[in-house]
């Protein structure tokens, strides 16, 4: 990999608890793929658009980006489902690797976007191991953005109102 950076900005913290608890039930899709709940986290609104300027993959413009909201548990749920089950039917296509990473891999960040009229949820997912993550809880309140680093870094635009995913994308090699 080239190079990987962790975006640290200053700001406040969302009041609400959007981690997932200990006795919630791991988000599972209907084929059966799973994310942790403790690996969840919606970013401060105050932050949110930093986590679209990504590197080496697409994200929405920020220009585009009419504002910001918190969303709900079942939207959470449901990007969820939506993003596990996405990620593990990608596997491992268009990437030279020997193992495609599993859902329950991935670290995910969440916020919460209007473009337009639309209300959109904006997913920046990373593998567990990759950067600070397994030390720190920093990835909790600041956005981790990465140059490079293929499937271990994930971008997804959903839909909560259709509960559908409206694009996807992961970075590229390197």
């Amino acid at each position: 990999m080239r190079s990987m950076s962790l975006a640290v900005a200053l700001g406040a913290l969302c009041a609400c608890d959007p981690h997932g608890g200990p006795g919630q039930a791991p988000a599972e899709a209907a084929d059966g793929a799973r994310f942790r709940p403790e690996w969840r986290t919606v970013l401060p609104v105050s932050r949110a658009r930093m986590v679209l300027a990504q590197c080496s993959r697409p994200a929405p413009d920020p220009a585009g980006v009419t504002g910001f909201w918190v969303p709900a548990e079942a939207d959470l749920a449901a990007a969820d489902s939506l993003l596990a089950a996405r990620i593990e039917s990608e596997g491992t296509k268009g990437h030279p690797v020997r193992a495609a990473p599993r859902a329950s891999e991935y670290h995910r960040q969440y916020v919460g976007l209007r473009i337009g009229e639309r209300r959109v949820i904006y997913a920046n997912a990373f593998l567990h191991g990759t950067l600070v993550a397994d030390t720190s809880s920093a990835w909790r309140e600041y956005p981790v953005l990465a140059c490079d680093g293929g499937l271990g870094y994930v971008g997804a635009e959903i839909d909560p109102e259709a509960r559908a995913i409206l694009s996807y994308h992961v970075n590229g090699p390197g």
